[in-house]
């Protein structure tokens, strides 16, 4: 299909609707994209298990999935797994027929149902997850993590360490912003002020950590980051992967779709990188906030033995079935966090774990239990209280 047909500049009279506009404009090239992968015209960036269909390529490679669930939730309040996977299930079949029959408007008639599945959720309230809301320091997103990416640990960062994801806008709304005091992302203004909050509000942190296009760019070196995995090919349903086809006006960039739709290949490939604290406070803590300061990191006796605690007990419960109490305070007494917290904060945990047991409760319904939630947050009450040692350095 030409990409005029779905492709065309963008004018809207504020950022809220040119940011829709973009999106939607974005969601048709991947469906182009897809389509040309079932084809053959170009292989997929990713390997597939299989043959590449229109489904498995609609969730593997477009935004599909997010405006499905964002729709989901609205409109039911709750996320019910099997709910989902018939609503789901139901619109992927609408556009599936709706691509089989390939009529020559075949992917505007795929976004007019998209939109007509979002607009039919606008009448709810908006749900908002706390788990994913993000904050600001300039121009620059970032979330925390509860736990480092697992594959950061080979480079010196625990896996039970706190971490900061930052997220890139693209540059149009980078532009549009209000922040009429700071320049754009890049310029260093941000970094400050989230180096400011590291240091302030977040002392557990230590890494920061993105995943985009943006760090297969010279950009990233720039910043500070270390990036690693740039051999291999990974495709993101979001804009960490798309937001390479928008160009600073909030254009679709035609050079470079020209060439990922002929080719396959992306101009910039999905990388993913961290900068360790240190290096990240060294390199933009402002002036003021300069000399001794006081951060917190994981201790390696705790990172150590809460792995070593935790993989022992998730293989005691995948036999659930022959689970004895004998077994398990065999077990807790060879444990060496877990064993600590039952002298001091839970003597009848082996026995209420049982009660469970006895009780015929699966492993999943005993986690939900009233009296094993209580257990959970005061272990993680106790861990955290065991998990950091204070470190201070000059920078």
């Amino acid at each position: 299909m030409p990409l005029e047909n779905y492709i065309q500049p963008i004018q809207a009279e504020n950022i809220e609707i040119h940011e829709n506009l973009v999106y939607k404009a974005i969601f048709g090239l991947q469906l182009e994209y897809i389509d040309r992968v079932i084809r053959k015209e170009i292989p997929p960036f990713v390997k597939m298990k299989g043959e590449p269909n229109f489904e498995s390529l609609l969730l593997a490679s477009t935004s599909f999935n997010t405006k499905c669930i964002r729709a989901y939730r609205r409109k039911f309040g709750v996320f019910d797994v099997e709910g989902y996977r018939l609503f789901e299930e139901t619109i992927i079949k609408e556009l599936s027929s709706i691509y089989e029959i390939h009529d020559p408007s075949w992917i505007k008639q795929i976004q007019d149902k998209i939109d007509e599945v979002e607009k039919e959720s606008e009448s709810f309230p908006e749900i908002t997850d706390e788990t994913s809301l993000y904050e600001h320091a300039g121009l620059i997103k970032y979330s925390l993590g509860s736990g480092a990416h697992n594959e950061l640990d080979v480079f010196g960062i625990p896996k039970s360490a706190n971490t900061i994801s930052m997220h890139f806008d693209s540059l149009f709304k980078q532009k549009a912003s209000q922040e009429t005091s700071v320049k754009n992302t890049f310029s260093g203004s941000s970094f400050a002020l989230l180096a400011k909050d590291i240091v302030d509000k977040y002392p557990t942190v230590q890494a920061i950590t993105a995943d985009s296009w943006i760090l297969d760019t010279s950009i990233a070196k720039r910043i500070g980051f270390h990036v690693y995995d740039r051999e291999t090919n990974q495709m993101s349903t979001a804009l960490s992967f798309w937001g390479q086809f928008i160009n600073e006006n909030g254009q679709i960039n035609m050079k470079r779709v020209d060439q990922f739709l002929k080719t396959g290949e992306p101009p910039y490939k999905l990388c993913h990188g961290y900068i360790p604290t240190i290096e990240f406070l060294k390199k933009y803590l402002p002036i003021d906030k300069r000399g001794k300061i006081m951060l917190k990191e994981v201790d390696p006796f705790y990172d150590k033995n809460l792995e070593k605690d935790m993989e022992g007990f998730d293989i005691l419960m995948k036999n659930w079935d022959l689970l004895t109490k004998e077994k398990l305070d065999e077990f807790f007494n060879h444990t060496t966090l877990i064993k600590v917290f039952i002298k001091e904060y839970a003597p009848r945990f082996s026995d209420d774990i049982m009660e469970c047991h006895g009780k015929g409760l699966s492993v999943e319904e005993m986690m939900k239990s009233e009296v094993i939630i209580v257990y959970k947050k005061l272990y993680t009450d106790f861990t955290e209280n065991m998990k950091y040692i204070d470190k201070e350095y000059e920078i």
